[in-house]
């Protein structure tokens, strides 16, 4: 069992010691979200000059609306989301938030203004402003601000204990529709 332990051990710190792929260029600027609109044009991507996974992607999504990736399994959508939060940079191509290209823009700005939902999601014991504000720092105005752009603002005033009402694991506690 020691010895499990220790090659974990010696595993995760080469992890630690791993050079990151995707940083900050010098010049960066903070991501100015206004209207939302994301923008694929002409997206490749491959792993170190293999074939190609995502072969020339374009696709506009308007501001303030909701898109569901709907494709069999292992047909890339992982790989879209992953290029979205700059995980991985597009072999060729451009993605834009507002007219401003991913790859200009602090990584920080970028990652905290999207969010992701996965389909089987696992909600934790917590109140509705904990579940929110997981991994960000924001007030209550930001996080209402956050509700209103996931239409979901108006349920939870409808709740009595408004943004303190406590979601139990799976969404039991909310009605249908609502988790």
């Amino acid at each position: 069992m020691l010895i499990g332990y220790l090659s974990a051990g010696e595993r995760f710190s080469k992890l630690l010691r791993t050079k990151l792929s995707i940083i900050n260029k010098k010049g960066v600027i903070y991501l100015e979200v206004t209207a939302g609109r994301v923008k694929f044009n002409n997206v490749l991507f491959s792993y170190a000059n293999d074939k190609l996974i995502v072969k020339k992607i374009s696709f506009t999504v308007k501001g303030g609306k909701t898109i569901a990736l709907i494709r069999p399994t292992r047909s890339s959508k992982s790989i879209l989301l992953n290029l979205l939060k700059r995980f991985i940079d597009p072999s060729k191509g451009s993605i834009k938030i507002n007219s401003q290209n991913i790859s200009n823009v602090t990584l920080r700005s970028l990652r905290e203004n999207i969010a992701v939902i996965p389909q089987n999601l696992k909600v934790p014991n917590k109140s509705i402003r904990e579940i929110v504000l997981y991994g960000l720092h924001a007030d209550d105005v930001k996080i209402v601000e956050s509700c209103k752009a996931a239409s979901i603002h108006k349920r939870i005033v409808y709740c009595n204990a408004r943004y303190n009402t406590v979601v139990r694991e799976e969404g039991i506690k909310l009605l249908g529709g609502k988790r």
